[in-house]
């Protein structure tokens, strides 16, 4: 008999045996970091926990397609702020810098190349798949060349390491037939009965493995999941090199002037006009729907209703009104009110990401976890 009860949780994280072979073996270093920089976020936040789960139960199957791979990591977590120039006449803002964050940088081969996280729900699998042709003009990345460009670092273009969202979710567990084959009733009560889940050992501690409506824990999701990106790791997992172009380049540099330019005259004549294109952006309402719509006050930024706009103004450091990133740049072509609201006046929104951005958001966080470790570990030369 399979009781049923709720999942066991271990510092934040359903238990996942299937990655702990792994935790013996020196090369493990990279996923044994990663796991537990996702363990230490659901623990911090529960509400995580379905999102952290998907994470790491894919991360094995990302170790074993990577670890022997020749990109060889110099740089992670990297930062930069440099000059925004007008790409005419070479002088740079008296207004505005260039600033932002990227992944890292890696060295392939004799080159050194910009290391870019993705996740996506689109095709990734086929090389000429649209998901990697829009990213020959992809406006981040080529900011991002642009400012090491400036810098004095040239490089050859973007190395993109791709995850794909998983699409299953937590099921009913068949019974299976004690007529069929073993490897017939993988997934199914039979299996579970039989110690295993997928062809993996369940922990040895008590309980049920099945909630009160017979679906999976997310114990077991998370071993389906992970024999799912073991079975399948190309369309889980990919990596593609977009060398740089440099017409692409000189047109970035031409947007980010004139996109400067517009939002300094949108400050000066007070042009916050909204886009109501823009209220729902990937499935999910804008953080500051509440306000535009007038429900709340618009004075009353983000959900601390005890402080005024002008003193939240006075509150943001004046290095980050005058900072523009991409994330800057694409919220005010997205929407002037809303830029205004997040990096005029600095209102924020407690309003929770959506599951994408959540699942994105941890992956980013696993993948810089498992790329620092293998740069400590990489030898003084290669850094």
């Amino acid at each position: 008999m399979i009781a049923s009860s709720p999942p066991r949780v271990v510092h934040g994280l359903p238990h996942l045996p299937a990655t702990e072979r792994w935790a013996a073996e020196p090369s493990a270093a990279p996923l044994v970091a990663a796991q537990q920089a996702l363990t230490q976020a659901a623990t911090a936040n529960p509400q995580l926990q379905f999102a952290a789960l998907q994470a790491a139960a894919l991360l094995a199957a990302y170790h074993d397609r990577w670890a022997a791979a020749a990109w060889q990591p110099c740089e992670i977590a990297g930062r930069f702020q440099v000059p925004l120039v007008n790409p005419d006449t070479g002088r740079p803002s008296r207004t505005f810098i260039h600033a932002g964050a990227y992944a890292g940088i890696v060295q392939i081969g004799e080159r050194r190349w910009l290391l870019e996280f993705r996740t996506t729900s689109n095709e990734i699998a086929w090389p000429q798949a649209p998901f990697w042709q829009s990213l020959n003009f992809d406006a981040q990345t080529a900011a991002y060349l642009l400012a090491h460009d400036r810098a004095g670092q040239s490089l050859a273009g973007v190395a993109y390491d791709v995850v794909r969202r998983p699409e299953i979710r937590p099921r009913l567990v068949p019974k299976g037939s004690a007529r069929r084959w073993p490897a017939e009733n993988l997934g199914t009560l039979i299996e579970i009965e039989q110690g295993t889940y997928w062809g993996q050992p369940l922990p040895g501690h008590a309980g049920g493995f099945i909630d009160a409506d017979g679906r999976e824990t997310l114990e077991l999701f998370g071993l389906r999941l992970a024999s799912d990106a073991r079975s399948r790791p190309d369309w889980y997992f990919q990596r593609q090199l977009t060398p740089r172009n440099d017409e692409q380049l000189r047109r970035q540099a031409s947007d980010l002037w004139q996109t400067a330019g517009a939002i300094r005259l949108a400050r000066r004549f007070a042009q916050h006009y909204r886009n109501p294109a823009a209220c729902w952006n990937y499935h999910s309402p804008c953080e500051f729907l509440n306000h535009c719509s007038q429900s709340q006050p618009a004075e009353e930024p983000g959900t601390d209703r005890s402080a005024p706009a002008n003193q939240l103004r006075s509150s943001l450091a004046h290095e980050a009104r005058e900072a523009l990133t991409h994330s800057r740049l694409r919220c005010f072509q997205l929407c002037r009110r809303k830029h205004f609201y997040r990096y005029e006046l600095g209102m924020r929104s407690l309003q929770a990401p959506s599951a994408a951005g959540q699942f994105g958001r941890l992956m980013h966080l696993a993948l810089a976890a498992w790329w620092r470790t293998r740069l400590e570990a990489a030898p003084t030369e290669e850094k």
